[in-house]
């Protein structure tokens, strides 16, 4: 059997190379620098903290005013509801109101045709 040789991707010796790399540089930090390190760690874990309370804040407000919303939807749509109705009605009357319109003219010829009879009626007396 011949002697078989992996081949490594390039990534993989540009990761085999920076590991390295870190390998012999960390001996080369101090204390000092790594407590500036440290700190400037918590700095920021602090301040991702505060951003995260001021986002979930917003999403509660959010959620407030989504509920706020659909209230408002609700309320729109029972004033739709009523204007529909009262529209339907205001119809209806209107419909009443031609009708009885019809019959008063109706009414008001019967009447004069009634009293032409009467004073025809009177005449030959």
């Amino acid at each position: 059997m011949m002697g078989s040789q992996t081949k490594l991707a390039p990534k993989a010796k540009l990761v085999i190379a920076v590991m390295a790399g870190s390998l012999v540089l960390g001996g080369c930090a101090t204390t000092g620098s790594v407590k500036r390190a440290q700190a400037r760690a918590d700095e920021a874990f602090a301040a991702s903290q505060d951003g995260l309370t001021a986002a979930q804040r917003a999403q509660t407000a959010a959620d407030g005013a989504m509920g706020a919303a659909g209230r408002a939807q609700t309320t729109a749509d029972g004033a739709a509801q009523s204007a529909l109705a009262a529209n339907a009605s205001a119809t209806g009357a209107s419909a009443d109101a031609r009708t009885a319109g019809a019959q008063m003219a109706a009414m008001s010829a019967r009447l004069k045709k009634l009293e032409a009879q009467v004073r025809k009626l009177k005449g030959k007396k």
